[in-house]
């Protein structure tokens, strides 16, 4: 069976692709962003009031601005990005180039090079749920506010690639947890 390609749509219209990544191992994660490290720093200074580099460099890749691109064993690779009209994260696979993943004005980060992000490389996703907001907490009623996707890993390793449920300060991020405000306000879609 070939790998379905599919353009950007949010990520409960991928399920199908999505289940074939149970048990498979990530390979790559890295983040395209418009912002450099150094502006991605200043911003978190100003919002956190203070960021020190040593132990705090991780959240360059957790909080830069740009899309997030997930690369599985067996060439399944694809993107994760946010649609603030859907309140949604969205997901693609077409048009996605692993040499140049970003335009020449963008920023390329690796989690390969971030302590905090570089254990989740090579190890096999078990789990994965779609967080959507319940409807009397979403923005609207009208739209899909799926506002997470939670990958689970062997080795009790997870992240959320979320927005706003980890820090309100940004709209599309890639977190560990999520704020303890949301508990009781989403519902978990499993995907497996």
């Amino acid at each position: 069976m070939g790998i379905e390609a599919f353009e950007e749509r949010l990520v409960s219209e991928t399920k199908t692709f999505l289940r074939q990544l149970q048990n498979k191992k990530l390979i790559n994660l890295k983040r395209c962003s418009w912002d450099s490290a150094k502006d991605t720093i200043d911003f978190l200074e100003q919002f956190e009031g203070g960021f020190v580099f040593e132990r705090d460099s991780h959240k360059i890749f957790s909080f830069c601005d740009g899309a997030i691109f997930l690369e599985f064993e067996d060439n399944l690779l694809f993107g994760l990005g946010f649609q603030e009209s859907l309140w949604s994260i969205t997901a693609w696979n077409t048009a996605i180039d692993t040499n140049s993943l970003c335009d020449c004005d963008d920023y390329l980060f690796d989690a390969k090079e971030y302590e905090e992000w570089s254990r989740f490389i090579n190890k096999k996703i078990i789990g994965l749920n779609i967080l959507r907001q319940k409807e009397e907490f979403a923005i609207s009623v009208n739209i899909p506010c799926e506002v997470g996707l939670l990958f689970q890993f062997e080795d009790e390793l997870n992240f959320v690639v979320n927005s706003r449920l980890a820090d309100d300060c940004c709209d599309f991020a890639i977190t560990e947890s999520i704020n303890d405000s949301w508990n009781g306000k989403l519902d978990y879609i499993n995907v497996f």
